[in-house]
């Protein structure tokens, strides 16, 4: 399908299908025959589609988040610790 059929079909502007394109967050090959129109999957769930983004985004903020703890602590025990 098309990117207007994509946008109806699932709320979101061209804009953002666009800019979730350049993001590499989806994907859509051109079509040679079809005036080399982009074509996306008609299975495109666009709830699903975020709903998986934000899981991950979440796991990586969850690791960061664990990693800068580790500094800190690291940090911390260097500050306290005798200089030999």
């Amino acid at each position: 399908m098309r990117i207007g059929e994509l946008s109806k079909r699932t709320g979101f502007k061209r804009d953002a299908i666009r800019f979730y394109e350049r993001q590499g967050l989806i994907s859509a090959p051109r079509c040679e025959g079809d005036n080399n129109y982009k074509s996306y999957r008609e299975d495109f769930d666009g709830d699903a589609f975020l709903r998986d983004k934000i899981e991950q985004v979440e796991t990586r903020i969850q690791a960061s988040t664990r990693f800068l703890d580790t500094l800190r602590q690291t940090r911390a025990a260097l500050a306290v610790a005798p200089l030999s």
